[in-house]
């Protein structure tokens, strides 16, 4: 009796050793594709080098976003990601290379569109939030698309593939802005008024009908003027 549960426990001991080595397995291929595809251990930083109509290479220099700068003042608000709230500023790098900040665009409402190549609905109305910003761009709206931790390769494909015109389109390699704005659902939309002050926040796919009257409500604009 007593050998028998010895060899019970010998087998027992393999199949784990077993499931562990091929659990690391699995573990180590997973890590390997994801590395190879630049989604891990990949640095925040990276240089692109182009080339221009003239023929000429360009090197772009894409840098970490910044989510820890100082939110200037605004009409003695709270800081803060929800609706009523300033809107935490944040610097990023876009895709043309320059470095910009939410606070750059202050006395202008912006649209914040977080966003990523492989979001099958975000593909879905990014020509609706072109049709916007082309609408009202009278008015003073901003687009600012906010990619999702994806290297400039994907990310420019993606908007070179639908044509997109927007204000300004940035990349946040380590995801500092999208942990700072607590993301959980790719897309995601901000609306924020010429105050800085957040008017509407909508997570996943919204309808050109839903974004034109977010659009208007932090534009000031009356629905009745469509």
């Amino acid at each position: 009796m007593f050998k028998g549960r010895k060899l019970f426990a010998a087998i027992s001991l393999e199949n784990r050793l077993v499931r562990a080595v091929g659990t690391a397995a699995i573990v180590g291929i997973s890590s390997l594709a994801l590395w190879q595809a630049g989604v891990l251990f990949r640095s925040p930083n990276e240089d692109v080098a182009l080339t221009d109509d003239a023929g000429q290479t360009v090197v772009l220099e894409i840098r970490a976003a910044d989510a820890s700068i100082q939110t200037p003042d605004a009409v003695g608000l709270a800081v803060g990601v929800g609706e009523g709230k300033l809107a935490p500023d944040f610097e990023v790098s876009t895709l043309t290379g320059e470095r910009v900040r939410l606070s750059d665009f202050r006395g202008r409402a912006v649209f914040l569109n977080f966003w990523a190549s492989w979001c099958g609905p975000c593909r879905v109305e990014m020509p609706d939030i072109q049709a916007l910003l082309d609408d009202h761009a009278a008015d003073g709206l901003v687009v600012l698309a906010l990619n999702n931790g994806e290297p400039f390769k994907p990310a420019n494909q993606f908007v070179d593939d639908l044509g997109l015109r927007f204000t300004a389109i940035g990349l946040d390699p380590s995801r500092q802005v999208i942990d700072r704005y607590r993301v959980r659902a790719m897309p995601t939309s901000i609306f924020i008024d010429p105050d800085g002050v957040i008017t509407k926040i909508h997570a996943g796919l919204a309808t050109a009908g839903q974004m034109d009257e977010f659009v208007r409500q932090a534009l000031g604009l009356s629905l009745a003027s469509q």
